[in-house]
């Protein structure tokens, strides 16, 4: 039985981390004074454009390099490769090439050097970006990461395609329909 005491004591205490926690709104107020985000679209070499966030710190006193994670979940993403026609099928290390390319010219100032990170998918598409990298990138931190996509893994059972795959980042909610009509639409 609880007494109490003791629930008014659970009950400050829980109000007193509540209050010391910061709010979503807090904490999106101080990234918007640290940081200037831009959302851009990014061209790559067979006419797809990515999704990309690019966050500046708003203190920056000199050039800085890049620290770069490729996702499927929602930014730089293979669902936005789905919206603009590519399909699901993704070349990692060439979209990766194309995005420092880009990045270097079009961010600024930087100072030439790019370095990626990532957990799962994301060491995945870091460790694809390394197998040709693009001369600016200069170091990796690959986690975690699928030890090899082709057998046994999230997109192939030993080399049979798992068509479910890509459907999961085609989902919205409320929508879960079939997505595999979409896999093999070719680039515009």
């Amino acid at each position: 039985m609880i007494r109490p005491r003791n629930l008014r004591l659970a009950c400050g205490l829980l109000a007193l981390a509540a209050a010391a926690t910061p709010s979503a709104h807090s904490r999106a107020k101080e990234r918007r004074e640290r940081w200037t985000v831009k959302d851009v679209m990014v061209p790559t070499r067979d006419g797809v454009r990515l999704h990309t966030k690019v966050f500046v710190p708003n203190d920056q006193k000199e050039p800085l390099p890049f620290l770069m994670a490729r996702t499927p979940y929602g930014t730089a993403d293979a669902a936005e490769r789905l919206e603009s026609g590519a399909g699901a099928l993704v070349d990692e290390g060439t979209d990766t090439y194309d995005t420092i390319q880009w990045l270097l010219g079009n961010v600024t100032p930087n100072n030439g050097r790019v370095g990626m990170f990532g957990v799962s998918y994301l060491g995945w598409t870091t460790i694809m970006g390394a197998l040709e990298p693009h001369p600016a990138l200069k170091a990796i931190s690959p986690q975690a990461s699928p030890a090899d996509m082709w057998r046994g893994d999230d997109f192939h059972h030993n080399g049979a395609f798992r068509l479910f795959v890509p459907n999961i980042f085609e989902a919205k909610a409320g929508d879960f329909r079939p997505a595999t009509h979409r896999i093999h639409r070719s680039a515009r």
